[in-house]
């Protein structure tokens, strides 16, 4: 607020921004720079289906200082919806690169040998069950895991927890499968045309399983830990593609949109 950035625009997004219960930072409302300067999101993610009387007024009221909105899920739309706010949705700017793209800058892991890789935020209560589940599947590959958190226990056969970007998308490119937890390992699990499976979390599963409707993907969805029996029904990635491609485009034209034309300026 001391010394805001000089733009024509103002772009927030996208993970969870607009979340109240981990930050209620003012700067990702937009709440600095001259009220001349046009403000968007995009794809900013809410992570919850209800915000609390304790937040909701100034949530509102902060909201609509933004000009252009747009969010990741459904549920986001709705939630703003019932209050009165109209929000377009599209998808996270991750998905607005293609797999060639990133292959600029990933890294291939040098195993010698085909792997599944195990990229979960929360760790399953019975984790032992579960990685033999993934034995039983994929008896001849090695479990790569990377660890969601430092503390989290070994599980698989080689723990990757001192990675960074680079090696994460080589991690998912070169696996045989994927099982995750996480938003962006499913994310980047469909970029890559991987076969995956994705572990609903309790509090923010909502995320994953908007995103896996948004494709047709619906059936790699499991809530049970030892459940992933499913990923040996193969992913027919060409509709998957095809959805993905019309969302590009949407989300294109939303950039032109709050960029006069010029979406190259952002």
């Amino acid at each position: 607020k001391r010394d805001p950035p000089v733009a024509e625009l103002y772009v927030v997004g996208s993970d969870q921004v607009w979340n109240p219960y981990i930050s209620f930072d003012k700067a990702y409302y937009l709440l600095f720079g001259d009220k001349s300067i046009k403000r968007a999101s995009y794809a900013a993610s809410i992570g919850v289906s209800e915000i609390n009387d304790n937040f909701k007024e100034d949530f509102i009221n902060r909201i609509a200082c933004v000009e252009y909105k747009s969010v990741r899920e459904k549920d986001a739309q709705r939630l703003l919806m019932s209050y009165g706010i109209d929000a377009e949705v599209h998808i996270d700017p991750t998905l607005l690169l293609t797999s060639e793209q990133y292959d600029e800058i990933a890294i291939q892991p040098n195993f010698g040998e085909k792997y599944v890789l195990l990229y979960l935020l929360i760790l399953p209560e019975d984790y032992k069950k579960y990685v033999n589940e993934v034995r039983n599947i994929y008896p001849d590959a090695v479990i790569v895991n990377i660890p969601g958190k430092t503390s989290s226990p070994a599980i698989g056969d080689i723990e990757m927890g001192d990675i960074g970007p680079k090696e994460f998308l080589g991690l998912i490119k070169n696996a045989e499968a994927v099982v995750t937890s996480s938003f962006h390992g499913t994310v980047f699990s469909i970029i890559y045309k991987k076969q995956f499976m994705s572990i609903i979390p309790h509090d923010t599963g909502k995320r994953i399983s908007d995103l896996l409707d948004r494709f047709g993907l619906n059936n790699r969805i499991t809530k049970e830990a030892i459940d992933i029996s499913a990923i040996n029904n193969k992913i027919h990635y060409d509709k998957v593609t095809e959805k993905l491609n019309i969302s590009r485009e949407q989300a294109k034209k939303y950039l032109q949109k709050i960029t006069n034309g010029n979406e190259n300026k952002l």
